[in-house]
């Protein structure tokens, strides 16, 4: 059987990322851009780019091929262009949004029924294996990032 040409899986979970991320979010007025898109982040902050650097084979699994997808989101803003409370809400909703797993597989996974509106497909999410929150601030520019890891792996649909 002639396997499909499709995107690479760390692309992939950049796109479903970020578009879980606009739909879920609650991130109005915040840019949200996967790293390996063509289009760059945009000049004025505050915006979030979603970055998947490698997805290598899973070790613990026998039986079926899944790749642990190391995921890092990062939220950029400045304090002369947000303020502070808009910043931590922003923060706030996108860890809500990304600890949330079923709300994710809704981006990955096939539905049970129903239309499909996912815009990627081959990559069902099994769960997360791992998730942290860092914060850093330098002047007045603010950094809050997630890192997780995703359980993922390439399907045929």
């Amino acid at each position: 059987m002639a396997r499909i040409s499709r995107k690479p899986t760390t692309r992939n979970v950049e796109t479903a990322i970020v578009n879980h991320l606009k739909k879920k979010g609650a991130l109005k007025g915040c840019a949200i851009v996967a790293k390996g898109d063509s289009s760059e982040a945009p000049p004025s902050l505050p915006c979030i780019i979603v970055h998947c650097p490698s997805a290598p084979r899973h070790a613990d699994i026998i039986g079926f091929y899944a790749r642990d997808a190391e995921v890092s989101v990062t939220l950029y803003a400045d304090s002369e262009q947000t303020p502070e409370a808009k910043c931590e809400t922003y923060a706030g909703n996108m860890e809500h949004c990304l600890d949330w797993v079923d709300g994710l597989k809704t981006q990955f996974n096939k539905p049970g029924g129903g239309r499909d509106y996912r815009k990627i497909r081959g990559v069902y999410l099994h769960e997360i294996i791992d998730f942290s929150t860092e914060y850093d601030t330098e002047g007045t520019n603010w950094q809050r990032t997630v890192n997780m890891t995703l359980v993922v792996q390439e399907i045929d649909e």
